[in-house]
């Protein structure tokens, strides 16, 4: 990647690490509910939302051949919930792996512009501080929208978190793993993001 970017004279300058244990890895993983659409909900991670449908201490259930004792429907679609099938603390262990393997050799080679988020907090007070991370001002909008990028919204924005560039954003996710790549030329007048899983 620095040999990509030095053609245009652009470097890395923020990589950014959420941080989780691996309990909260664990809970995360074996909470998680997703819709048919792709919305993640959860049944009591913190991280994430809990959908209305689903009553206060109630255990979560959604069998989609039994959706008459269903008690957790997607807030926006209406759809069933529903668990993946990946999702299991196995896969987690796997993941996990891969994750050392490939992805700590990257913190450890841009060890000087790596920014640490605590990911084990509610998803505003992560967003929260991944704009402190990067200098972005707190009143900034659209860097609080998970389903938004934050190149999009940089460029909606026209928000500079430093005067080079903003090259680099590496976030082990709550539930998943994945790199994003941010750049930005030296005019900020656009961005562009890559994401690898």
């Amino acid at each position: 990647m620095d040999k990509v970017l030095a053609k245009s004279g652009d470097t890395v300058s923020d990589v950014l690490m959420l941080n989780v244990p691996e309990k909260a890895l664990q809970q995360c993983v074996m909470q998680r509910w997703m819709s048919d659409s792709g919305d993640e909900w959860t049944s009591g991670y913190k991280a994430f939302r809990v959908p209305k449908s689903l009553p206060a201490g109630a255990k979560a259930m959604c069998d989609p051949n039994d959706l008459k004792h269903c008690n957790m429907w997607d807030d926006e679609t209406g759809e069933p919930l529903i668990r993946r099938s990946d999702d299991n603390l196995k896969t987690l262990a796997q993941r996990l792996v891969i994750f050392h393997e490939q992805t700590l050799p990257i913190l450890d080679h841009y060890t000087s512009v790596v920014r640490n988020v605590n990911g084990h907090q509610t998803e505003p007070q992560v967003w929260s501080d991944i704009k402190k991370e990067l200098g972005i001002p707190a009143s900034a909008v659209g860097f609080d929208q998970p389903t938004e990028s934050l190149a999009l919204a940089a460029r909606r924005q026209q928000a500079v978190p430093t005067p080079a560039t903003l090259a680099g954003l590496v976030a082990s996710g709550v539930c998943a793993i994945a790199v994003a790549v941010i750049t930005r030329p030296r005019n900020s007048d656009m961005s562009e993001s890559l994401l690898v899983e």
